[in-house]
């Protein structure tokens, strides 16, 4: 066979049916998904119905018991309540992290003279901290937004301060020959290198600041979904336990989701995002 009849048998091929290919399985996803979803379902079912002194309510039981929540303002105040301890806690890590961690890995000294404190305080865990906050701040707000802080605030710290270790010093020497302003060196050399690091720090940081809100909100008795759950667990509830469960897990999955919106928005230029896009 000719390299001839090979280019031809290459160029038969239709336009454009690469890039279909990669669509295709993309609408699929979705009916995957489904079908997972639904054999998870099935196989929660069976389980609950064959043992039923496991204390795991059937699937039904538990959609039943969401509905039913979902139709209470209790369960909204707690919900409001719950996400609004997280979300102070994720600010407040977020302003403190960022602007830290830039100072930080701007001086070489620092990043040394830090890097003990640092390596130390974010292996301390979030319920070695209960007993403190409970005696300053009681099982209110702050005692919740306080451990969002002291344990959600490590991974954006971190990664603001590799991200400004990482930037490449010819891009400064760069800046420094076209005598650039400072609003331009930060627009167009700091901002660039320092963001793909600081959502991912982010991505972790919020995760960790919904389950620490309702560990903290459990174990603490501040008002919340951990409260609820706490009140359900004790009146022997599974139900609801499992349903308060899924609901906590779908607001995890759901603030996960706009941060990845958002990062695809704020890094449409990044390759990794243009990559994914095209999967």
């Amino acid at each position: 066979m000719t390299a001839t009849t090979l280019s031809r048998r290459r160029s038969a091929v239709p336009p454009g049916a690469a890039e279909r290919r990669p669509e295709g399985r993309n609408r699929s996803r979705p009916w995957r998904q489904i079908l997972a979803l639904a054999v998870f379902a099935l196989v929660w079912e069976v389980f609950a119905r064959l043992s039923p002194g496991s204390g795991v309510p059937t699937f039904g039981a538990t959609v039943a018991e969401l509905g039913s929540q979902l139709g209470t303002s209790g369960f909204w105040a707690a919900l409001g309540t719950t996400t609004g301890n997280a979300l102070i806690g994720f600010a407040l890590c977020l302003a403190i992290g960022v602007v830290a961690g830039l100072l930080i890995g701007l001086n070489d000294a620092l990043v040394k003279s830090t890097s003990v404190v640092i390596d130390v305080f974010r292996s301390v865990p979030a319920v070695a901290f209960l007993p403190l906050t409970l005696l300053f701040f009681g099982a209110t707000r702050p005692m919740v937004v306080t451990i969002v802080l002291i344990s959600a605030v490590w991974p954006i710290l971190i990664q603001s301060i590799y991200a400004v270790q990482q930037i490449d010093p010819s891009l400064r020497l760069v800046a420094k020959a076209f005598h650039l302003r400072k609003r331009e060196i930060v627009r167009h050399i700091y901002l660039p290198s320092v963001l793909p690091f600081v959502f991912t720090g982010m991505r972790i940081s919020a995760t960790i600041s919904l389950l620490l809100a309702i560990s903290s909100e459990f174990l603490g008795g501040a008002p919340g979904l951990g409260m609820e759950l706490n009140n359900a667990l004790v009146i022997d509830r599974n139900d609801r336990v499992f349903a308060l469960v899924i609901i906590s897990g779908s607001l995890g999955m759901i603030l996960n989701s706009l941060l990845k919106a958002a990062q695809g928005r704020a890094l449409w230029w990044h390759p990794s995002e243009r990559t994914a896009s095209h999967d």
